[in-house]
C-alpha cells in the first residue's frame, strides 16, 4: 500500500514527517533560523533549484511553519519568517546537529560548534521530560495506547511492548540469572 498523505496516519512521527520529512524542508527551516529569509538568499544558500524551493516554501507556509512578509512592493517580493510552529522545530534541529557531529562527520572534523550564548561553552543537547527533568533515552521510555487509540493501534502497541520487554528489559524487569 502506497501512502501519499502522512497527515492522516495515527503515528505522530509519520504526521510530523508529513510536514517536514522532505530534507529540503528542514534545511529551509535551518536557514530561516539563521536569518536567511528571502527567496534568492535561500536559493543561493541551499544550492536548490528555484522550482523546488518555490514548492517547498509553499508547503512550509501551508503547514504553518513559515509566514510570507512583503519586503518590496514593485515587484512584490517576500521574505519567509518562522512561525511559533516553525520555531518549535529548533530543539529537533539541535538534536540532528549533535547527531550529525557525532555520527555523520566522515573525518571527525567539526567546522562549526553550537555553544551556549552566555559562556560560549559547547552545548551537549539532551531530551528531558518536562515534568521530571530526567533525561529521556531509548532505555527509559515506553509506548502505551493513547486515549483515542483504535484497535489496530492497540494491537501494534502490544507487539511493540512485547518486543521492547524481550529485548530491552527495564531494570526492574530483568530476569535473574540462575
Amino acid at each position: 500500500m502506497k501512502v501519499n498523505d502522512l497527515s492522516t496516519m495515527p503515528c505522530p512521527i509519520a504526521r510530523a514527517l508529513g510536514c517536514v520529512g522532505e530534507w529540503w524542508s528542514l534545511l529551509i527551516i535551518r536557514d530561516a533560523i539563521q536569518g536567511i529569509a528571502r527567496f534568492d538568499e535561500l536559493e543561493k544558500s541551499l544550492g536548490i533549484s528555484s522550482s523546488m524551493l518555490a514548492r517547498r516554501l509553499v508547503q512550509l507556509v501551508d503547514q504553518g511553519l513559515l509566514e510570507k512578509h512583503p519586503y518590496q512592493q514593485r515587484p512584490v517580493r517576500y521574505e519567509y519568517r518562522l512561525t511559533e510552529k516553525g520555531r518549535a522545530l529548533y530543539p529537533i534541529l539541535l538534536m540532528l546537529f549533535d547527531w550529525g557531529e557525532r555520527y555523520a562527520s566522515p573525518d571527525g572534523s567539526h567546522e562549526i560548534t553550537m555553544v551556549n550564548r552566555a559562556d560560549h561553552r559547547p552545548i551537549e543537547p539532551i531530551v528531558v521530560d518536562r515534568r521530571t527533568l530526567t533525561p529521556l533515552a531509548f532505555e527509559t521510555t515506553f509506548v502505551v495506547p493513547g486515549p483515542d487509540a483504535q484497535p489496530p493501534m492497540i494491537s501494534r502497541i502490544e507487539r511493540i511492548q512485547a518486543y521492547w520487554q524481550a529485548c530491552y528489559p527495564a531494570p526492574d524487569e530483568s530476569v535473574e540469572e540462575e
